[in-house]
């Protein structure tokens, strides 16, 4: 009973509130990225690896490389933003892996020029009641008081949490994703959820798709607004080559991105004139399964690149991306290290 009246009061709190729909709000899980994907344009729909991969794609296996424990940093658009990502792998007593990703995304120093005008009018006194004063707009005879100008930050915080399971060449995953903002004052906090399937159906390839914010997720700001995310679908396909006669292999990816909630300018192109596609693509070549040599091109429409050293018990991955099409925000750099956490104890042990 409790729990009914707790959803019927949840619920008209909803419908209660002012809603904006927005194409944005749930971005840092979008922009993340070690490493690797980052340099391969975060085209893993279809190609997992690591435990970074259910961000792509629930169904991936968080404990697929032995690798189960990945840190990155961003510092992105000249360091404008910078991000950390924190990814690992756990089991339950059933031994199904569940994956864990926690992410923050920082902005300081963002000026608030909200109340520098000196709206004073034409004449530029206050209190006259003459034309253009208090109307909010820079008008003749008033100025910017550049005192008056101050800063604030935008902090986010998030987690996320997946599961999948195997049916002979099929996997399904679900991934349950929280958020935190800080904006200046103002805090909102949201839930949302992914599905994803991946189908492993010949030798080296696999398809892969993706539903995010399947309830259409929301963010709810402590004014009593809320952010509502649509649901976006991503279509991945991969394949891995190896030569036999030589230590290195190639993988190709690419993935198209469905955005229902309509069209943009920067679209690649559109289906049934309502949804726009933006695609991206990633290659990876792989010598001696040591180095890796990756390029890339994301849906911001930025060409990526980057480089990847493997040993046994750790490994650290570079990726830089180009400004994306049509800006000048500079170029971004990213770097990650993912390490066996059973070598980590082992080495505690030893130093205790």
């Amino acid at each position: 009973m409790r729990r009914i009246l707790l959803g019927s009061i949840l619920f008209l709190y909803a419908i209660s509130a002012e809603t904006y729909w927005v194409r944005y709000g749930w971005e840092i899980f979008t922009n993340a990225g070690d490493g690797r994907s980052l340099a391969l344009g975060n085209t893993l729909t279809a190609a997992g690896g690591g435990a970074i991969a259910p961000l792509f794609n629930p169904a991936h296996d968080p404990g697929q490389s032995s690798h189960g424990l990945t840190y990155a940093h961003q510092s992105r658009f000249a360091g404008l933003i910078n991000s950390d990502l924190g990814a690992f792998s756990l089991s339950n007593s059933l031994r199904w892996p569940i994956g864990i990703i926690i992410l923050h995304e920082g902005i300081s120093n963002i000026a608030d020029t909200r109340d520098i005008l000196l709206d004073f009018g034409e004449d530029g006194q206050p209190g006259t009641g003459d034309s253009g004063e208090g109307d909010g707009i820079l008008n003749d005879g008033e100025r910017l008081d550049e005192s008056k100008i101050t800063s604030f930050k935008h902090r986010q915080v998030a987690l996320m949490a997946t599961k999948n399971w195997t049916m002979g060449n099929l996997k399904f995953g679900v991934g349950v994703k929280g958020l935190h903002h800080s904006l200046g004052e103002s805090l909102g906090s949201g839930i949302g959820l992914n599905v994803g399937m991946l189908i492993n159906s010949w030798k080296g390839g696999s398809i892969g798709f993706t539903l995010s914010d399947v309830t259409s997720s929301w963010i709810v700001w402590d004014n009593g607004s809320i952010e509502a995310s649509a649901p976006q679908a991503a279509i991945g396909i991969s394949q891995m080559i190896a030569f036999s006669k030589f230590p290195v292999s190639v993988g190709v990816f690419a993935d198209a991105l469905v955005d229902p909630s309509g069209m943009t300018p920067e679209d690649d192109f559109q289906i049934l004139d309502k949804a726009g596609v933006d695609l991206r693509w990633g290659l990876e070549t792989v010598v001696k399964e040591k180095i890796s040599v990756r390029l890339g091109r994301n849906r911001s429409k930025a060409y990526t690149a980057g480089l990847g050293l493997d040993w046994e018990q750790f490994s650290i991955d570079y990726a830089f991306q180009t400004a994306p099409g049509g800006s000048a925000l500079g170029i971004s750099h990213y770097i990650s290290f993912s390490v066996r956490p059973d070598w980590i104890m082992e080495k505690a042990k030893s130093i205790l």
